[in-house]
């Protein structure tokens, strides 16, 4: 049979005490200690995926924000164009306005011009015809007085 060895027996118990000793020391702070690292590490990487949405998130907003100022600065540009095309549309209409009394002011004068005109001449004509008319009843009448009266007469309208 199998003898029992006494040292043995007491190897085994050792053994086992010295297991359970090391299990309550060791084993037990070394797992703790190793949880509050993992949790640690955990909530690292959870605040380190926060802000990287965080940051997604921003950039996003940035984006939008972006697109919405190049649309207001669309629609003012656009609205700007509409108002400056309105004001060049309003000038042009003055200055015709303007250029159209200009033009019947000009035509108004040069009508005044002209009676001026053909009343001066027909003043001057009638003083031509009287002073003629005139000489013609001093002198006598006769072919020689009439041709030199009418080449006096051209004369003093050339001049």
């Amino acid at each position: 049979m199998i003898e029992l060895n006494w040292n043995l027996l007491f190897t085994v118990i050792n053994l086992l005490i010295l297991v359970v000793a090391m299990r309550f020391v060791l084993f037990k702070p070394i797992r703790k200690i190793l949880a509050a690292r993992q949790a640690e590490a955990d909530a690292l990487f959870m605040e380190a995926e926060k802000k990287v949405s965080d940051a997604e998130a921003a950039k996003q907003e940035a984006e939008t924000e972006k697109a919405n100022a190049i649309l207001a600065k669309k629609d003012v540009l656009a609205a700007s164009h509409n108002e400056a095309e309105a004001e060049r549309k309003e000038i042009l209409s003055r200055a015709q306005g303007e250029a159209e009394k200009i033009k019947a002011a000009a035509e108004k004068d040069a009508e005044n011009y002209k009676k001026q005109a053909v009343k001066d001449a027909e003043r001057e004509i009638t003083e031509l015809i009287a002073s003629a008319t005139e000489k013609v009843m001093a002198e006598k009448s006769g072919a020689e007085t009439d041709s030199a009266l009418y080449d006096q007469f051209i004369n003093n309208s050339e001049a």
